[in-house]
């Protein structure tokens, strides 16, 4: 387990929170993307509100950014998918590990989409 302390709504910070997490575990596959501003929740005001919003929308496109960044630098993202590779997703769907995702819309892509 590694920590790293980091203000997302920071694009300098995020860098380089994504690029010790790389080194900390050897590669990045997945990003989940949840952050918080610390302190009491009870009673937000003022600035504190901006810090809020800031963390939770500029911090999402950054972190997002970041990822699909260092994720179209991999080769991984570059190969063709496979018959396969769809059915294992929807496989994984159909067990009890993915019972909670619901609504969604899964592209199986290998990245392609992002290769823009």
């Amino acid at each position: 387990m590694t920590q790293t302390r980091a203000d997302v709504a920071s694009r300098d910070d995020v860098e380089r929170l994504f690029k010790d997490a790389q080194r900390a575990l050897g590669g990045l596959d997945v990003l989940v993307n949840n952050a918080g501003i610390a302190g009491p929740t009870a009673k937000v005001e003022g600035d504190r509100v901006e810090r809020v919003i800031e963390a939770k929308s500029k911090g999402l496109g950054i972190g997002n950014d970041e990822m699909r960044r260092r994720l179209l630098e991999s080769v991984s993202l570059r190969t063709m998918v496979s018959s396969q590779d769809v059915a294992n997703t929807a496989l994984f769907l159909a067990t009890d590990a993915g019972r909670h995702i619901s609504g969604q819309s899964i592209s199986v892509c290998g990245g392609v989409r992002y290769m823009v």
